[in-house]
């Protein structure tokens, strides 16, 4: 499963994801924010970048200088991370304290916070028995002990249940995690409390854990195989209380999908106060956990594939790159979006998009693969080893590679397919890793290439 990748109303979480306000909610100067004109306006992916760190600026004057401060020990550390997962180390505690860690860099200016996190990652990597941090809490049923943030740890929550999920297994204790999105009205209360950062006043860009809140949600409500387990067997969520039935819960946040989707572009994205205007963003990842788990089922195709093409050349997660080049990560979230607008596209987009798959294709095995097996990873958005695994077996996977019949774009053969399966299968399980990336990788692996030669 995509880690971030990025439950049900309880279960909040993930990636990146942008909500735009329900017009019931929206005061009334936001109202104007929907003409925009002189008011605001979609802004492209560096433009976002820049308004946000000009917003951090006026929050902090010594912002900049705080990143750099902050930016070069977290990168040493998760070189020092993945390292340790490379030896076949899970790290799980280390790694939570890491994602909390990158989130509080990347999404806030609390830098003590930050520093204390720091501290804490580096004293975690001393110890590489940290199986403890795989355990569900008996005193609320959530996972992910080593974090401090709610969103992070419902995060684990989730990611733990599908895990459960797969092997057909069942918490052993009730979830209880508080009672901020207990019913429909909190929950909508929730998301409409994360929809618009003013980062100049707070110091905090919203968007990470919104985006989490909506990856969730819409898997859970979304996800027709997961409905019954987590009605039946996942004890003490809003849904199994008996006062507001599950779809109470799914219809609302339904609705709040609808009333997101930016009609000029299809694309769903965060809204941003700044300077006394209302600005939303474009975004990729936004687009993508929402095109994926309703299985194509959103409204605007022609203008969700006009709007993914045009934003190519931006900084992800508003385009397609990572300075100008592509990302295992990011090549996923276009393949899939291309997969499920396969159907809506013009003959001469179909052909442009053939064009840009056999590129990212190209890049995946000739940039990220390794001769050894491995998918490199990238200092600026490591998770895990994990995780790089992962996205860059979902990326081959999503367009074919190993699959003719799920090779939408081309009925070209790929002669050393198999063999590359192979290779990364048997490299992934040397490695031993359990965390759930790593076994969603691997399942996906045994599904391609059952059967390898031995090494």
């Amino acid at each position: 499963m995509h880690p971030v990748s990025r439950i049900t109303a309880v279960l909040v979480t993930a990636v990146v994801i942008g909500l735009s306000l329900p017009l019931a909610s929206v005061g009334a100067d936001d109202l104007s924010a929907f003409s925009f004109g002189a008011r605001g306006g979609s802004l492209g992916g560096s433009d976002v970048e820049t308004l946000i760190e000009r917003d951090f600026i006026a929050y902090d004057a010594n912002y900049l200088g705080r990143k750099t401060e902050f930016g070069q020990p977290l990168h040493d550390l998760a070189r020092r991370l993945a390292a340790k997962q490379m030896a076949g180390n899970d790290m799980a505690c280390s790694n939570q304290i890491f994602l909390e860690a990158k989130w509080l860099y990347h999404y806030t200016a609390d830098w003590p916070r930050l520093n204390r996190q720091l501290r804490r990652l580096e004293a975690s990597l001393e110890n590489p028995d940290q199986e403890f941090a795989n355990r569900q809490s008996p005193e609320d049923g959530s996972w992910g002990m080593c974090y401090d943030e709610w969103f992070l740890k419902v995060e684990a929550t989730f990611t733990a249940l599908l895990a459960l999920y797969a092997e057909s297994k069942t918490p052993k204790h009730p979830i209880t995690l508080g009672d901020r999105v207990k019913t429909p009205d909190k929950l909508i209360a929730y998301l409409e409390g994360l929809v618009i950062s003013n980062v100049a006043k707070t110091g905090v860009d919203k968007r990470s854990e919104l985006g989490s809140a909506a990856t969730i949600l819409t898997s859970a409500y979304f996800k027709d195989y997961l409905q019954a387990f987590l009605a039946e067997d996942v004890k003490g969520i809003p849904r199994n209380l008996g006062e507001y039935p599950v779809e109470s819960f799914k219809s609302a946040y339904k609705q709040f999908l609808t009333e997101w989707q930016d009609l000029e572009t299809g694309y769903w994205g965060a809204w941003y106060r700044s300077e006394g205007r209302l600005f939303k963003s474009t975004d990729l990842s936004i687009t993508y956990h929402i095109v994926a788990y309703r299985r194509g089922d959103v409204a605007h195709w022609p203008r969700i594939i006009d709007t993914t093409f045009r934003i190519k050349p931006e900084p992800y997660p508003y385009g397609w790159l990572h300075n100008g080049t592509y990302f295992d990560h990011h090549n996923y979230d276009v393949a899939k979006i291309f997969r499920y607008g396969w159907q809506h596209m013009t003959e001469f987009q179909k052909e442009k998009a053939r064009h840009e798959i056999q590129k990212m294709l190209n890049w995946s095995l000739s940039e990220s693969l390794t001769p050894d097996g491995v998918f490199k990873n990238n200092p600026e958005f490591f998770s895990s080893v994990a995780a790089d695994f992962y996205f860059g077996v979902s990326f081959l996977d999503a367009i074919g590679f190993w699959n003719p019949s799920k090779r939408f774009w081309t009925d070209d053969k790929f002669d050393n397919a198999s063999a590359l399966c192979c290779k990364i299968k048997q490299r992934l399980a040397a490695l031993g890793l359990k965390a759930q990336p790593a076994q969603s990788a691997m399942d996906r692996l045994n599904g391609s290439c059952a059967v390898c030669p031995p090494q």
